[in-house]
């Protein structure tokens, strides 16, 4: 796809798959967005990365623009897949950019449909920042059980009503590659997504 005058694509990777450049650049831009840019006092990287898919969004130079992870989760009562840590960098948010979309929705697209070949049968969530409750709502899903706080944000889980996924598939998609409270409103204009 193209984005101004750079092309961007999809890389989509397991944890074994990835390069020590391309772990060592998700590992900084989560920090980066997560830790520096929104001050949440979590650890970006856990358990659940040597397990997931990663799915980058990087333009011809390499820059990685955004990111997304996926996984399947097998707590009970409820079998799921799930994605978390999107997040697309600054400057090419929608509005700061030449986008004419969102690289967030395309993120969002690409997790789904990882989500989707990870665990077929499984229903899909994603857990997030209350603040972009709404945004995941447009796009069909709802919240699932209790909210929680953590480091003074709070999160929540959403699950993806199946009827819903057509219309997100009608998104632009990226060529695919296996190339090797305040706090809440500076969280949802620190992700504009």
């Amino acid at each position: 796809m193209n984005q101004g005058d750079h092309d961007f694509h999809i890389v989509k990777k397991k944890y074994a798959d990835l390069t020590r450049d391309e772990l060592f650049d998700i590992l900084k831009f989560r920090s980066e967005i997560f830790n520096l840019e929104l001050g949440l006092p979590l650890q970006t990287t856990d358990e659940h990365d040597p397990v997931a898919t990663h799915i980058l969004l990087v333009n011809s130079f390499g820059e990685l623009l955004g990111y997304v992870r996926c996984l399947s989760i097998f707590a009970k009562p409820v079998k799921n897949s799930s994605f978390s840590h999107l997040c697309v960098a600054p400057k090419h948010r929608q509005g700061n950019s030449k986008n004419d979309y969102s690289f967030g929705l395309l993120l969002t697209n690409e997790a789904i449909k990882a989500c989707r070949e990870i665990s077929p049968n499984f229903g899909i969530v994603t857990h997030t920042n209350i603040a972009l409750k709404k945004w995941f709502e447009k796009l069909g899903f709802t919240t699932v059980g209790e909210g929680h706080s953590f480091g003074g944000v709070e999160f929540i889980w959403l699950s993806l009503n199946p009827r819903a996924e057509k219309s997100i598939e009608a998104i632009p998609e990226a060529k695919t590659s296996n190339r090797t409270s305040p706090k809440k409103i500076e969280i949802e204009s620190a992700l504009s997504i």
